[in-house]
């Protein structure tokens, strides 16, 4: 069951997602790290896709930029399926 969940977590685009929120904060890697709890290192790892953030490192995201995490997944899987940015208010 671990698994399916993973894999269907990765199927959802939120390394752009985690940019867009950055960027509309004005925010560089380092203080968007520093706000939620990560290294400079995993804001960019997590944005080009080459890494996954599991549940507890989105919900440390949300807590840090006050966004709820239903919010983050559901931009993301709303990108996945075609929706427009400009549709998608977080």
């Amino acid at each position: 069951m671990r698994r399916v969940r993973y894999q269907a977590m990765r199927e959802i685009p939120l390394g752009p997602t985690l940019k867009e929120l950055r960027e509309v904060g004005g925010l560089n890697q380092e203080q968007f790290g520093e706000l939620v709890g990560l290294r400079r290192q995993k804001v960019s790892e997590y944005e080009r896709g080459s890494r996954v953030p599991g549940v507890g490192t989105l919900w440390r995201i949300s807590k840090g930029t006050s966004i709820p995490l239903w919010k983050i997944i559901r931009k993301a899987e709303m990108k996945l399926n075609g929706v427009q940015a400009a549709e998608i208010s977080v």
